[in-house]
């Protein structure tokens, strides 16, 4: 199994639409963390973008903390939240292997889950989104650190962004694939939707994982067994 994470700015917001104009409050759209892999990617991904992913290891406790494993490996940042998943995920074949002795391809399963991270919250308070100046420069200062060998850079996305590469006019930019570029914009979708239902700090259900590198709590969806 691969796992892949859409990790967003606002937890417990609700960006809905653009408030009134006798309100002072402005409307700050979430935004999704993108990686950029590394111009010697190995894989064939060069310079091009997705969300964090990676595969869940046999010594993972539970899928949900090989998700933790995987974010903190490739940006150092720990999930604190798993909203829920995001569309049925997909399928793949790679010639990336878990256990070597098997020969030839192996066949993956890639869902995607909506994380938020501690680091990113303890930033973003409500002072953060007083104005949009603020917010900008207090996600620039997200302590984001990348597998240098894996990826090169990182973009917090507005779902118009992710959309315009998905489209192809992004000169010089572009997803891994259109699948990766339509779960982006799936994800944006799904997060304003449920924004509009329940506030995330509401939800019901669950599920505290504890790991070595972070302390997960899972609220609402259905918690997953070890794969």
């Amino acid at each position: 199994m691969f796992l892949s994470a859409a990790i967003f700015t606002h937890y417990a917001r609700a960006p809905i639409a653009q408030p009134s104009a006798n309100t002072s409050t402005p409307y700050i759209e979430p935004r999704l963390l993108m990686l950029k892999h590394s111009a010697t990617d190995p894989d064939g991904y060069a310079n091009r973008w997705e969300m964090p992913a990676g595969p869940c290891q046999s010594t993972d406790q539970s899928v949900l903390h090989g998700l933790a494993r995987a974010v903190w490996l490739q940006t150092k940042l720990n999930i604190f939240y798993i909203a829920r998943q995001i569309g049925k995920g997909n399928t793949f074949t790679s010639e990336y292997k878990v256990n070597p002795e098997i020969p030839g391809d192996e066949n993956w399963y890639k869902p995607c889950f909506e994380v938020y991270c501690l680091e990113v919250q303890k930033l973003l308070t409500d002072q953060a989104f007083r104005t949009k100046a603020c917010f900008e420069k207090m996600i620039n200062k997200i302590p984001v650190r990348l597998q240098t060998d894996l990826h090169q850079s990182w973009s917090w996305m507005t779902k118009e962004e992710a959309q315009l590469m998905l489209d192809g006019k992004v000169p010089g930019e572009q997803f891994v694939n259109t699948m990766q570029g339509r779960r982006a914009i799936r994800a944006f979708e799904i997060r304003l939707n449920q924004a509009m239902q329940s506030d995330p700090e509401r939800s019901q259900g669950r599920k505290r994982l504890r790991g070595n590198d972070t302390d997960i709590e899972s609220k609402g969806g259905r918690s997953l067994e070890k794969a």
